[in-house]
């Protein structure tokens, strides 16, 4: 599991930009910004790998969105959209992220009807544009299907019924 590490408010990792600071767990109740807790890397950073519970060695985050996802209370993985139009991988996990059976956005869902996505950028544009008629999902890829635990989280918002 991914340990998130605490930064100042106004470190390299987050740009000013009236985001929520990425790396930690209490977002705060504002705007829908706050509540997705996305941030901004201006620039590539290679960090202690300590921080990030990862032993040692370098955490390497490359600058770009900064999209965690939170299930369970818990950080399972910290993926980047990055800036570089050119690079091979345009979307990369930090080490140690655990992506695989995961559900973004799964924390926090209500009873009622829910749409799955494959990316988070396209649940966090229909949780906006829906405002609340029905929640939205992401298994983070094509190729992840959601795991026991994330379909536990799901079922158990749901009231254990359909």
């Amino acid at each position: 599991m991914i340990k998130a590490p605490s930064y100042p408010r106004r470190s390299i990792l987050v740009k000013d930009l009236g985001l929520c600071h990425a790396w930690s767990s209490g977002c705060g109740e504002g705007g829908s910004r706050q509540r997705t807790g996305l941030g901004y890397n201006p620039r590539t950073v290679y960090d202690d790998g300590e921080r990030w519970g990862q032993g040692s060695g370098r955490q390497w985050l490359p600058s770009g969105l900064v999209i965690p996802c939170w299930m369970g209370g818990e950080l399972w993985y910290v993926k980047v959209r990055r800036d570089d139009p050119e690079a091979r991988e345009r979307y990369v996990c930090a080490r140690g992220s655990r992506k695989r059976g995961v559900m973004y956005g799964v924390d926090g869902l209500g009873v009622g009807d829910v749409i799955i996505c494959e990316g988070e950028l396209n649940a966090l544009t229909l949780r906006q544009e829906l405002g609340g008629v029905c929640g939205a999902v992401s298994v983070g890829d094509a190729g992840n299907v959601p795991g026991a635990e994330a379909l536990g989280l799901w079922w158990g918002s749901r009231g254990g019924g359909w």
